[in-house]
C-alpha cells in the first residue's frame, strides 16, 4: 500500500511508526511519502525517517497515478483540512485526517459528499480510543442485561493543567487560536471522548438541550491570541438505535481550577457500571442490588490492548480500506460524530437546543 502524509509536524511521525507497525504485522509491501511547505519541519522529519520520500509541495507528491488502496493522511492543523482532503480526493485517494474532521458541519459535509463521489472513504483519527479491551467488557454487561434499561450516562475529564498550546506543545500556539483550531478542548478531546461513546452506545440522534464552554485564566496565559475554550460542558438527549433514549451529561477540561475528575458512569435500572476508558484503565466495575443493598463487582480486564492507542487510527482505516472488517469510523459516521460536537459549540453560542440525527447526515 502507499501511504501519503500531508504535514510533517509531531503526529506525523507517530503515523509513520503506525504505517511501519501494521506493515510488519500484516505482511503488506508499503512505501510512505510526506510533503510540507515548511522547509525547517520537512528537513526535521527525514532526520528522523530517512526512508520517506519528502515533498515539499503536496499537489506534486500526489500527482502519480492514484491506485485502489492509497491513503492520505491529512496532519495539519484544522482550517487546512477541509482544501487538503479535497485535493487528496480529487486525486482518486482514500484520505484519513486528523481530528478534528473539519472547522464546522459544512465543511464536513462536503468532505464526505466528495469522498462519496469519488469511491473512496474518508475517515477521522477520533478513533483511537476504539475497540479497546475494556469498553468491550463493557458492552458484554450491557448486553446481558447487568444494568437494566440505561437511563442516564456521565462522561467527566476534568485536568487541571493540560492545554494544547501552552502546557502541551508550546511551539504550537495555533492550537489557541479558533480560526486556526476551530476550537478548544472541545475539538482537542472531544472527538475521541463521542467516538468512544458512539461506538459503545450505538447513536441514533442527539439533541444537545443545552451547553456552555469557558476559558479560566491563568498566570501562564500568553498575550498572543487565544480565543478558545478550556472547559465545556453539555447536556444531551440520546436515542440509540435499540433501547430507550437516555440522557448523557457530558464535561472536559485541560484547565480548571476546581478538582481533578475522572468519571465515566453508566446507570441503568438494574445497576450500573463505571470505568477509565484511557490510557491505564484496566477495571470496570458493576454495581447491583442484592437483597436491598448495593454490592460491586470488580472485573479485571486481562486482554492487553493489542495496538497503541496512537497507532488505531491507520490501522483501522487501512483495515476498512481493505476491505475487512474494521472499527473505523468513515463516511456519514465520521460526520455524524463530528456533527455533534459542532452541535455543542453551536448550542453553547446560540443558547438553545441543537438535534443532530445519523439520517440527517444526508451525504449525496
Amino acid at each position: 500500500m502507499r501511504f501519503y502524509i500531508i504535514g510533517a509536524g509531531a503526529i506525523a511521525r507517530t503515523h509513520v511508526q503506525a504505517i511501519q507497525h501494521w506493515s510488519v504485522n500484516n505482511n503488506v509491501d508499503s512505501s510512505i511519502k510526506v510533503a510540507d511547505v515548511n522547509l525547517a519541519v520537512l528537513d526535521s522529519f527525514v532526520v528522523g525517517f530517512p526512508d520517506v520520500e519528502a515533498y515539499s509541495d503536496p499537489g506534486a507528491m500526489l500527482a502519480e497515478p492514484a491506485q485502489p488502496e492509497d491513503i492520505v493522511i491529512v496532519a495539519t492543523p484544522p482550517f487546512t483540512h477541509k482544501g487538503l482532503a479535497l485535493q487528496a480526493i480529487a486525486a482518486g485517494r482514500n484520505v484519513l485526517c486528523e481530528k478534528p474532521l473539519a472547522m464546522n458541519r459544512t465543511e464536513a459535509l462536503e468532505m464526505a459528499e466528495a469522498a462519496e463521489k469519488a469511491g473512496v472513504l474518508l475517515g477521522c483519527c477520533s478513533m483511537r480510543f476504539l475497540g479497546s479491551p475494556i469498553t468491550k467488557k463493557v458492552s458484554e454487561l450491557m448486553h446481558a442485561g447487568c444494568i437494566g434499561d440505561l437511563y442516564q450516562v456521565t462522561f467527566v475529564q476534568k485536568t487541571r493543567r493540560g492545554r494544547s498550546g501552552i502546557e502541551y506543545q508550546p511551539q504550537s500556539r495555533w492550537f489557541l487560536d479558533r480560526s486556526k483550531a476551530g476550537g478548544g478542548t472541545l475539538f482537542d478531546w472531544g472527538p475521541y471522548d463521542l467516538a468512544l461513546l458512539y461506538e459503545l452506545l450505538d447513536w441514533d440522534a442527539v439533541e444537545v438541550k443545552g451547553a456552555w464552554c469557558v476559558s479560566p485564566q491563568t498566570e501562564a496565559d500568553p498575550v498572543t491570541v487565544m480565543d478558545v475554550e478550556f472547559h465545556v460542558g453539555a447536556q444531551l438527549s440520546v436515542k440509540a438505535r435499540a433501547g430507550n433514549p437516555f440522557w448523557v451529561q457530558y464535561e472536559r477540561s485541560s484547565c480548571t481550577h476546581g478538582k481533578e475528575m475522572q468519571l465515566v458512569q453508566l446507570e441503568g435500572k438494574k445497576g450500573a457500571v463505571t470505568f477509565s476508558p484511557y490510557w491505564g484503565g484496566n477495571e470496570v466495575h458493576l454495581t447491583v442490588d442484592v437483597n436491598g443493598q448495593p454490592e460491586t463487582t470488580v472485573y479485571t480486564v486481562e486482554e492487553q490492548e493489542p495496538n497503541d492507542p496512537m497507532h488505531k487510527p491507520v490501522i483501522f482505516f487501512a483495515d476498512a480500506v481493505r476491505g475487512q472488517n474494521s472499527p473505523a469510523l468513515v463516511q456519514s459516521e465520521a460526520v455524524f460524530v463530528f456533527n455533534v460536537l459542532a452541535g455543542i459549540y453551536e448550542s453553547a453560542q446560540s443558547g438553545t437546543a441543537v438535534e443532530i440525527t445519523r439520517s440527517g447526515v444526508d451525504i449525496a
